[in-house]
């Protein structure tokens, strides 16, 4: 993502506030002018490629005849060297030829070059601004041609280093007119091995031949007719002149040749001719230099007489084969370039047969697809048109139903509510009366035990004083005899303490005893009185604790019996309490299950509310949705009549009746608290409403839903 500050962001905001509005004009169009917009793009890329394609062709063309001319424009050139080297040789004496006709032959080819030059002259730049521009001014034909009448005018009177130097310039002159051609040709920029390196044969090397051969012939030539005798200066010069013609002139020549001969089947094909004219015409090419090259070989070790006349008619052999092979090699250039230029228009041809057919495929395509998309969309959007209004109305009424259903459940719920609160009380008051009770007849159990025990206990213990009252009748008869021993024994001890006194002295120890008993006999006696007393007094209160004891069994038998009685009763309370808490218990438990059960409708009723509410504002999208599908169809302008249509044709089906108590649910308040439905699934944001600030919701279609298209 761009940087958020910087001309990077800047730039970014601009091409995005470029692109909505690009895309928010676009929406005005029907969805058939879109993709035919889109198809025209297409077809302007296809048909710039093409036009590029052909462009380019069409240049390679115009190179290609551009080449021809320049090597036409050459070989009028190549005739005036030729004829110029051997007028040379005839002004110097140095051949038979005669010297008038090899005049005309050169007045001749200068008016084929001056027919040629104002044929194609101005192309190949042939006029004062093209060959200043290259510093070629002096170079012009009409130059050369002036220099040439000149010569002719001149030659009577010309010594032989003039006619040498005024030859000399009139080949260099032409060596610049095949320069300047193949420069403003393209034949020095030829694409293609065989035709470049025949090119470079007939543009350099065999015309640089021909100007050696003039210098040989004359310079040669003139040693061998002025001196019986070369020096050694010549023979290095003759030296030189052979390595030159040698390595430079011929190794390079054929060198060209046997490259373009290997290289032919490399470019547009092999050439019918290339093969079968080249091989000779080199081969005659390179005998006529071996023969020359002897020559001069025999010059330069001295090893015999060459005369001048045989000198120059093996130059002029070899000047005639270099002829013959340039001719040659420019033929077959022409036929490389009209082949290339063959091939070209070709491919030209099947460029643009290739996008004229393009362009019909991808209309009749765009055709087909248009009425495949458009088609079904049109019938979808008609149903999706009627079915959105059916679907709005239905899910209106759903969501006033369930708005009434929320209402009337909540307040049922908050009534239930109350009613289990109040059987809730009342419930825990029963609960407590019969814990209360249970707990009264545990207690009145106990006092019925209490009862019975105290009962039993006053029994027992009227028994026990009964008893008590017999034991001090015999306990009182004991004392009796006790105390009639007492009295006994009192008289016993009286009696013997009598004997003691009687006995005296002896008797004074028994009468200590005596006495002993005698007080513990009244001790006893006394005791006696005063226990016979109290069990006297004992007797008397038994005898009013058993009278007691009867008043007080009678009572408690009688409390026993009202004991039994209250248990009986307080134990059918109890039981009866226990019951009515029993049944108390199942009600609140039925009411806590029934405002359960409400609560859960109530809520059920209000998340039904809910969902119905937000299936509402998903149909108003989905209207929306429908909305930018027809204009995405048929152009935002044509929107409103197209959805006027589709309603009208699309069939809507019979709203179902509403029930009676409809209207009282309607009217019933709605709830002011609603539980939060689940999330249904939301439709994603269309891209097509560009002008909402809001993110609009897509048809979630499925694989099933695109088997009509």
């Amino acid at each position: 993502m761009p940087a958020r500050n910087g001309p990077v962001a800047f730039l970014w905001e601009r091409l995005n506030s470029v692109m909505k509005r690009i895309i928010s004009l676009l929406a005005h169009f029907r969805i058939s002018v879109r993709l035919a917009m889109i198809t025209l793009a297409y077809l302007a890329a296809m048909s710039v490629l093409a036009y590029q394609t052909v462009t380019l062709s069409e240049s390679d063309i115009a190179f290609g005849e551009k080449e021809k001319l320049g090597n036409s424009f050459q070989r009028p050139v190549e005739q005036l060297l030729s004829e110029v080297t051997a007028h040379e040789l005839a002004a110097l004496r140095l051949s038979s030829e005669p010297i008038s006709p090899l005049q005309e032959n050169v007045d001749k080819s200068f008016a084929n070059l001056a027919a040629v030059q104002s044929q194609y002259g101005a192309a190949l730049e042939f006029t004062e601004e093209g060959l200043a521009k290259r510093k070629r001014s002096e170079f012009s034909p009409d130059k050369i041609k002036a220099r040439w009448e000149q010569l002719v005018r001149d030659l009577p009177n010309l010594t032989s280093a003039e006619i040498i130097a005024r030859h000399q310039e009139l080949i260099t002159g032409f060596r610049a007119l095949f320069a300047h051609s193949g420069d403003t040709s393209n034949l020095i920029l030829d694409p293609d091995l065989d035709s470049y390196y025949l090119m470079d044969a007939t543009l350099v090397a065999l015309p640089q031949t021909f100007d050696r051969l003039g210098a040989i012939g004359s310079e040669i030539g003139m040693m061998l007719a002025t001196q019986s005798e070369l020096t050694p200066s010549d023979k290095v010069r003759i030296s030189t002149h052979l390595a030159m013609l040698n390595e430079t002139d011929v190794a390079r020549t054929t060198a060209d040749l046997e490259t373009s001969l290997n290289e032919d089947a490399g470019a547009n094909g092999v050439s019918p001719t290339l093969s079968q004219i080249i091989p000779p015409a080199r081969d005659a090419f390179v005998s006529a230099f071996s023969s020359l090259s002897g020559l001069m070989t025999l010059l330069v070790e001295g090893r015999g007489v060459v005369s001048s006349e045989q000198f120059v008619d093996n130059v002029s052999q070899a000047r005639d084969a270099t002829s013959r092979l340039w001719r040659a090699s420019a033929g077959e250039l022409d036929s490389l370039l009209d082949t290339r230029i063959k091939v070209l228009e070709k491919n030209k041809l099947h460029a643009l047969y290739s996008a004229l057919a393009l362009f019909l495929a991808s209309t009749i395509l765009v055709f087909f697809i248009q009425a495949s998309i458009t088609g079904p969309l049109s019938e979808s959007i008609g149903v999706l048109a009627g079915g959105s209004d059916r679907v709005s109305n239905g899910v209106s009424e759903i969501s006033s139903t369930s708005r009434a259903l929320a209402s009337g459940a909540t307040q049922q719920a908050a009534s239930l509510q109350e009613i289990a609160a109040s059987i809730e009380e009342i419930s825990g008051m029963s609960r407590h009366n019969s814990d209360n009770a249970q707990q009264a007849t545990v207690l009145a159990q106990q006092v019925r035990d209490v009862s019975e025990r105290g009962v039993n206990s006053m029994g027992d213990m009227s028994k026990a004083i009964e008893a008590i009252r017999q034991a001090a009748d015999e306990t009182a008869d004991i004392i009796k005899i006790i105390d009639e021993i007492a009295f006994q024994t009192n008289l016993l001890a009286l009696n013997a303490a009598v004997e003691a006194a009687r006995a005296g002295d002896a008797g004074k120890g028994f009468a200590v005893v005596a006495e002993e008993v005698r007080n513990l006999a009244q001790r006893s006696a006394a005791a006696a009185k005063d226990t016979a007393e109290k069990i006297r007094r004992s007797k008397e209160l038994a005898e009013m604790g058993v009278g007691q004891s009867q008043q007080v069994d009678r009572a408690l038998t009688e409390i026993k019996e009202k004991a039994v009685k209250t248990s009986e009763i307080i134990g059918e309370i109890a039981a009866a309490t226990k019951e009515q808490t029993t049944g108390i218990g199942q009600i609140n438990d039925a009411v806590s299950e029934l405002d359960k059960v409400t609560q859960g409708n109530a809520a059920a009723a209000e998340e039904s509310a809910a969902a119905s509410s937000h299936l509402e504002s998903q149909a108003d999208r989905f209207r929306i949705v429908v909305s930018d599908i027809s204009s995405m169809l048929y152009g935002r302008g044509a929107h409103d009549t197209v959805m006027q249509k589709a309603k009208k044709h699309s069939k809507a089906p019979t709203a179902p009746k509403k029930p009676a108590h409809r209207k009282a649910m309607v009217d019933a308040p709605a709830p002011s608290v609603v539980a939060a439905p689940p999330r249904p699934m939301e439709i994603p944001p269309s891209p097509m409403r560009a002008s909402r600030s809001e993110a609009e919701m897509l048809i979630p279609l499925d694989d099933n839903d695109f088997q009509g298209f």
